[in-house]
């Protein structure tokens, strides 16, 4: 084998290791939503938003990919198998009851939600959206 190959072959088990790797974790991490098909939707949207927990949370948030769903009874902040890992670490993969939801404020572009977890620990996240008063509307509803 060449140098070459041997590089193209590392490279090609590093990257299959790689999206094996977020698939497994993402599948993992939207493993707690129920299939969509058997609640009622309020609202669902994809949009930005980021996650209070700490200072790399505030910075490292989910751009457009975050999908947001408001049933009659929870709240999913959630993101496709591909992101969902990551999401996790970034503190952005919850499936909260409405009624754990302690505070909504909207701000500009953006709805402040603070919940507790089934921990009982206080999270806030942030979510960007264009569709204020209609988020807003559905989580205090």
């Amino acid at each position: 084998m060449t140098g070459v190959e041997i590089f193209m072959t590392i490279w090609f088990i590093g990257f299959a290791y790689a999206i094996t790797a977020l698939f497994v974790r993402g599948k993992k991490a939207l493993s707690i939503f129920p299939d969509p098909e058997g609640v009622k939707i309020l609202f669902q949207d994809k949009m930005s938003g980021y996650s209070t927990k700490s200072r790399m949370t505030k910075r490292g948030g989910a751009n457009k990919v975050l999908h947001i769903v408001v049933t009659d009874e929870e709240l999913w902040l959630k993101s496709n198998w591909i992101f969902a890992g990551i999401g996790t670490y970034y503190d952005l993969i919850h499936k909260v009851k409405r009624a754990n939801i302690t505070n909504v404020e909207g701000k500009e572009k953006s709805v402040i939600v603070d919940f507790l977890n089934d921990k009982g620990e206080n999270k806030q996240v942030v979510l960007i959206t264009r569709k204020l008063d209609e988020l807003f509307s559905a989580l205090n509803n």
